[in-house]
């Protein structure tokens, strides 16, 4: 082989290798074109879809049922986000919600003048509940998977401890009236929980401690080593999250007037996925409230859509896993088109 010869062969193998690195290219392009179909879009295709398949889903009634349905799980969701954002979890949220519920039952006994007394202090044993978690996770050590695997117990066994494992009544009318009472056509409890996701975005967006949150989920030691106080700020998100779980869980009692000892299970799913679906990641540092909203409403739409369509609560659950698993799927094929 002369040496012009040689020389045509490596430019013609070099344009096909030039060729191959285009094509991936162009592939990567196109992988990172689908992933860019957010959480909006989904929930607008998941509604035309729903309409066509049930003629009752898009009627006024069922719009504002959905709505009054998801606010507990919004609530929860929106605390969940927090916890998320810094790279941590907590699964105690359905049993706590659970314990919460009937104590609210317990505290107000059929008693309208109890009605303050047992808001504030179901708010405040959320809050206490959140806290111990915290200080379990921050001062102790202990990873926060552990921590509130064990809460999860814990609230679990007390609950069933306070109620003897038997629906436990106590609400009243007046009481009832969060999730019954309407403004116009909408519930009270719908403007309590877009009121609670904006004030939420503000706190995350435009305040030091929201930026600090990032920061932590971001990279814990770089934040640490910035001067963020990281083990304050996983305190303070796991105290926001036992709190607002406890307004979901006052205003799940108000719906449901019966404190169940099967109240909260299943929340701890439903909230994640609704994180997750809505963008955030489970790694921490990414997402927010906006995502979230939308990802608590594609919940609420699969949930009302499946009911519609009789579909057992047992597939309903299969369902909830798979799309944890997609969500999270689809982030990670959104960053490894990243990577290349």
């Amino acid at each position: 082989m002369d040496k012009n010869t040689f020389l045509l062969k490596t430019k013609k193998g070099g344009k096909g290798i030039q060729s191959l690195k285009m094509e991936i290219k162009n592939w990567a392009s196109y992988v990172r074109m689908v992933t860019k179909l957010n959480v909006y879009m989904v929930f607008v295709f998941l509604i035309i879809v729903a309409s066509l398949v049930s003629p009752v889903f898009l009627t006024p009634l069922n719009i504002f049922n959905i709505l009054r349905q998801v606010t507990p799980l919004g609530m929860v969701a929106i605390g969940m986000t927090f916890v998320i954002l810094t790279g941590g979890i907590d699964l105690s949220v359905g049993s706590m919600m659970t314990l919460l519920v009937a104590l609210v039952c317990g505290i107000m006994n059929f008693q309208d003048s109890r009605i303050p007394l047992a808001v504030l202090g179901v708010l405040g044993a959320g809050s206490l509940m959140g806290f111990a978690n915290g200080i379990g996770i921050t001062k102790v050590g202990i990873p926060p998977f552990v921590m509130t695997l064990g809460g999860m117990a814990v609230y679990k066994g007390l609950a069933l401890m306070y109620t003897t494992g038997y629906p436990m009544h106590g609400t009243t009318e007046l009481f009832r009236s969060i999730t019954v009472g309407k403004i116009g056509p909408v519930p009270w409890c719908v403007f309590m929980f877009f009121g609670v996701a904006v004030g939420a975005y503000v706190v995350l967006t435009r305040t030091v401690f929201g930026r600090r949150v990032y920061a932590v989920g971001g990279n814990r030691i770089a934040a640490r080593l910035a001067g963020v106080p990281v083990k304050y700020v996983e305190l303070w998100v796991y105290v926001i999250c036992g709190l607002l779980t406890a307004l979901g869980a006052i205003i799940l009692a108000s719906r449901l007037g019966v404190a169940d000892p099967l109240a909260g299970t299943g929340y701890e799913l439903d909230a994640i996925a609704a994180v997750v679906i809505g963008g955030t990641s489970l790694m921490g540092g990414v997402g927010g409230i906006g995502g979230t909203v939308i990802g608590v409403l594609i919940m609420g739409v699969i949930n009302n859509l499946l009911n519609l369509l009789n579909v057992s609560a047992f597939l309903q659950m299969v369902v909830k896993g798979l799309i944890i698993v997609t969500a999270v799927g689809i982030y990670s094929l959104k960053e490894r088109s990243k990577e290349s």
